[in-house]
């Protein structure tokens, strides 16, 4: 009986790998004509904002400011409270303030009115620190506004740690933030029609509709910035294509979505067998996952020493990656001092941007992050579909590939070793 049940089981199976294989088919044969389009060559904010949380935070709190350079007044605070479910919350006299400073910490963004108040703690890539919403809970409930709401903002909508018995709101950029900038710009076309309705003088008119045209300009580069940090900058031809195939049957359906499921956690594993095969003799690994739309990073760490060996994807869906030195001592060393690093990077014969902007990364608990222009341009995205062009396009086996991005990481950790070995014989580590 046992063995007849463990052939119909093998069987069942068999079918089922049968019908992804299929599906698998399915949906590469619909899409294998269709180009992914190139986006606007210039976008503002990927140049200057990017993973910057201070510079998403100044921007939404512009576009959130009812007496912000937008004109439209309460228009884009009004959608963002509905899209936040925040009903009985006052749009009269509100103002719009960032990075404020309380004896709890700084707080990204914070909207009062002599009724309500709302603190957005707003995180990117960063890890939330140590009860760092406990203490604002407990600040945000030391206020006289009679509405109080406590929102954490990130790229997905996970939990914050350390947050049990808090009371706040999750909203995510992936979901919330992209609803309401479409909100935003629906909100820019009522005034644009409103104004041609009235009877504004042509001057004014004029003037509506280049700021208008500015603003929805901005608002879609940001939307665009937001998809590629979410994963979500798909083409519209090739994502109706695909849910054309998934939604032809039911077995298509259900067999996409067991896909969907397995698929990320796949995809980790396979970035975690590169990372680990790498560790260096006598060092720890540590890795930290964040299911592709928040930021990913993996580090060896010397037991004793007070730095580990950092990498971390900057975007969302393992893009962009940068690696460095990160200190884990409480009180770091002097991480400044960086041009012994460099100067051991130019003879090394490689040129490097440092930082985000060509500039030394000043954080104090991270030295230097590096993105190898030569070495590393090849090895910078680490997404799936980067890995299948790999496959493709050079006609490598997938362990070949893996072995690529190995070869890689142990060219970086060569580098890193490097800075550490002359820092330490001068005494600076």
């Amino acid at each position: 009986m046992e063995t007849i049940m463990n052939e119909n089981n093998q069987q069942q199976k068999e079918v089922e790998m049968g019908k992804l294989q299929q599906l698998l088919n399915d949906v590469y044969e619909a899409t294998k004509g269709i180009k992914q389009g190139e986006k606007e060559p210039f976008n503002v904010f990927e140049l200057c904002i990017a993973t910057r949380e201070t510079r998403h935070s100044q921007f939404l709190a512009e576009l959130l400011n009812p007496h912000g350079a937008h004109g439209l007044g309460p228009a884009f605070l009004k959608v963002f409270y509905e899209q936040a479910g925040l009903k009985d919350f006052h749009l009269e006299g509100c103002s719009i303030r960032t990075e404020v400073v309380c004896s709890e910490g700084k707080m990204d963004i914070v909207i009062s009115n002599e009724k309500d108040i709302v603190v957005i703690e707003n995180k990117i890539n960063a890890e939330d620190q140590p009860d760092q919403l406990k203490r604002y809970s407990e600040w945000l409930n030391e206020q006289k506004e009679a509405n109080k709401k406590l929102i954490y903002l990130t790229l997905d909508g996970h939990e914050a740690s350390n947050a049990k018995d808090i009371d706040y709101q999750r909203i995510s950029y992936r979901n919330d933030i992209l609803k309401w900038l479409d909100k935003c710009i629906a909100e820019i076309f009522k005034n644009s029609f409103f104004a041609k309705d009235n009877k504004t003088n042509p001057f004014a008119k004029s003037k509506i509709d280049e700021r208008n045209a500015f603003v929805k300009k901005l608002l879609l580069q940001y939307k665009e910035l937001i998809q590629k940090l979410t994963g979500m900058d798909m083409e519209p031809e090739m994502k109706n294509k695909i849910s054309e195939v998934i939604t032809s049957n039911e077995e298509n359906y259900l067999t996409a979505a067991l896909t969907a499921k397995a698929f990320d956690g796949i995809h980790q594993g396979i970035i975690q067998e590169i990372a680990v095969a790498c560790r260096p003799e006598g060092m720890q690994y540590d890795v930290n996952h964040c299911a592709n739309v928040g930021f990913a990073s993996f580090a060896y760490v010397n037991p004793g020493k007070q730095y580990k060996l950092f990498f971390e994807f900057q975007k969302g869906n393992y893009k962009e990656l940068c690696y460095g030195l990160h200190t884990t001592a409480e009180r770091p060393p002097n991480f400044l001092d960086i041009e012994i690093s460099f100067k051991c990077i130019k003879d090394m014969g490689l040129t490097f941007q440092k930082g985000d902007k060509g500039e030394p990364c000043y954080r104090p608990n991270r030295y230097g992050w590096f993105f190898a222009i030569e070495a590393s341009k090849d090895f910078r995205d680490w997404d799936a579909e980067s890995f299948a062009d790999r496959w493709k396009n050079r006609k490598l086996s997938f362990q070949e590939i893996k072995k690529e991005y190995e070869k890689e990481i142990k060219n970086y950790i060569g580098i890193l070793n490097k800075i550490i070995n002359d820092k330490e014989n001068q005494g600076k580590f």
